[in-house]
């Protein structure tokens, strides 16, 4: 899937509101407390929309290099060995890859 920025500023967008929606206490004690919690809430809703959104695309085009170990068992012996190359040419030699 796509990487959707409506969503990523829909959600940015939102955890700014809620900041605005934020009551200041009148206890002037009380309002350091809160101005924190509000920077803890709105770094948090902000983190959760950006990991969202960057974990929403799908990775095309890559070519990944694979080493794996596998078992060539038509001689007597089991002979194990390494193959080198992208993983569609692993499995085309040597069938799916789980």
């Amino acid at each position: 899937m796509a990487l959707d920025k409506n969503t990523l500023k829909t959600k940015i967008q939102t955890a700014f509101e809620n900041v605005q929606k934020t009551k200041i206490p009148a206890d002037p004690d009380k309002v350091k407390v809160t101005q924190n919690e509000i920077l803890i809430n709105l770094a948090e809703e902000l983190a959760n929309a950006i990991d969202a959104y960057v974990r929403s695309g799908d990775v095309k085009n890559v070519k990944v290099n694979v080493k794996l170990d596998v078992m060539n068992l038509s001689e007597p012996k089991i002979k194990i060995g390494t193959v080198d190359g992208t993983a569609s040419q692993v499995e085309n030699e040597y069938g799916n890859i789980e």
